[in-house]
């Protein structure tokens, strides 16, 4: 049973628009009443999770468990309690998201005092090429990677082939930079600021953003929010076995 769930984890992985009970026993050779004992036990333990049209998708707790398992700490328990502090001081909502796939899924996220428009919760996705969040973990995958992305994005008629240059310079600029500032982007009101949380090898292991209202984030405020997050960030990173920024 061990194996045949490796499989469909494996298979999962290298297949994540179509991860539906049928597809999965097609591509292991899994018959479909076993594909679904395990399906269901392994959402159960929050290692897979159900997406609409797409079947199954992985969650990042395996990926907590092999950070455990190189001798990291998991990624939540250091990071909320920063996560309060920033919130409390801005009063604004702030999340923890990491890259799922083609998508970014919200695992953390603790409301603010101020009131924001869009009320994302744990285990919402959201697409890598738009909003702040989505930028700042694209902005660290390595070339090949982003432009992999890209062209699925562009399969499924969410973006075009015109689109593709001007994404290319924002996140190129996001990765100079290293923040991101969305404003009506994706919500129409809305705001967020977003950096990385780097791994021990300097890629994006999540993005820590704020969550705000355009009216609120005035230059000053951004400015604020983004030194804010930047600091953050760099101690969460350094609690991680990270590099030092």
């Amino acid at each position: 049973m061990i194996s045949k769930a490796f499989m469909i984890l494996d298979s999962m992985a290298g297949n994540r628009d179509h991860n539906t009970i049928v597809a999965l026993s097609q591509r292991t050779g899994i018959p479909k009443s076993t594909v679904h004992r395990i399906l269901v036990i392994l959402a159960e333990e929050g290692i897979v999770t159900t997406w609409p049209s797409r079947g199954y998708v992985l969650t990042p707790k395996l990926l907590s468990i092999g950070l455990k398992g190189l001798g990291q700490k998991d990624l939540l328990d250091v990071a909320i309690p920063f996560m309060r502090k920033v919130s409390e001081k801005t009063k604004e909502t702030v999340s923890v998201n990491m890259v799922s796939g083609i998508e970014r899924i919200c695992v953390y996220r603790i409301e603010g005092e101020y009131s924001i428009i869009q009320n994302i919760k744990i285990g919402d996705r959201g697409p890598l090429l738009k909003g702040a969040v989505g930028k700042v973990l694209a902005a660290r995958l390595s070339r090949p990677e982003l432009m992999s992305m890209i062209e699925k994005y562009i399969s499924v008629g969410e973006l075009t082939g015109e689109q593709v240059p001007e994404i290319l310079t924002e996140i190129e600029q996001v990765s100079k930079q290293g923040f991101a500032v969305s404003i009506a982007e994706r919500v129409p009101g809305g705001a967020s600021v977003a950096v990385p949380i780097l791994d021990i090898s300097g890629r994006a292991l999540a993005a820590l953003s704020i969550s705000s209202m355009a009216e609120r984030l005035s230059p000053e405020t951004k400015d604020a929010y983004t030194q804010i997050l930047l600091s953050t960030a760099k101690q969460i990173t350094f609690e991680m076995g990270g590099p030092q920024l």
